[in-house]
């Protein structure tokens, strides 16, 4: 089993895993009764297992980062729905997205985080940036010559923001431009521009991950 890769800087630490190289029992060990007894309603076993490795990757790795057993981390949600840790009390913020076969874990002590990754897939992805995003997103994917790429690294880069500053899709990904290619606001409410978007490209061909720091 491969050890989960970690990107350090001094604001954030982002641990990165395919859970191709996983072992589904072992991360199941760190999973709480509850935990476990809610996966008897997970009828399709692939989106059980990502459950078990998503709920056991992120309570080991922050049981390692906090010095704490990860069987009795216990969570919150914000009345938006962004978890955080309740037990042990600390200054942490994190964040955890999973797409196809890859798990993203950002951690911070300065800043709130959100972090995304997406798999290119085959999607009638025009008509849904019409539908959500903003104009001077959907002219970049009518214009580019990788449309669904672009379509997906913005929508990557998209939520990652709106997980940041904790109010998620209901905050409107029409709200706001970013640039495709820099990684960077077109446009946003004056109150976000300190936001930090930082792309992650180049771990896997068809996957884009984005974190950002708010």
């Amino acid at each position: 089993m491969s050890k989960p890769k970690p990107v350090f800087s001094k604001d954030y630490l982002i641990y990165s895993v395919n859970t191709e190289t996983l072992d589904l029992e072992f991360f199941k060990t760190f999973l709480t009764p509850e935990e476990l007894k809610d996966l008897s309603g997970l009828t399709r076993s692939e989106v059980r297992n990502m459950r078990i490795f998503s709920q056991g990757f992120k309570r080991k790795i922050l049981g390692e980062y906090l010095n704490y057993d990860p069987r009795f981390l216990t969570f919150e949600l914000s009345p938006t729905g962004k978890p955080s840790v309740k037990t042990p009390e600390n200054s942490i913020f994190f964040n955890l997205s999973h797409a196809g076969h890859w798990i993203f874990l950002g951690i911070s002590e300065k800043f709130e985080i959100g972090i995304d990754v997406e798999c290119v897939k085959k999607l009638d992805y025009l008509p849904l940036a019409k539908r959500f995003f903003h104009e001077l997103e959907i002219n970049q994917i009518e214009n580019s010559q990788q449309p669904e790429e672009t379509f997906f690294k913005l929508w990557c880069l998209k939520e990652s923001f709106v997980k940041a500053i904790g109010l998620g899709l209901g905050y409107g990904l029409e709200r706001f431009a970013i640039d495709a290619q820099t990684g960077n606001f077109l446009f946003v409410e004056p109150k976000y521009q300190y936001c930090q978007l930082i792309p992650i490209d180049n771990f896997e061909k068809d996957y884009f991950a984005a974190v950002c720091l708010a």
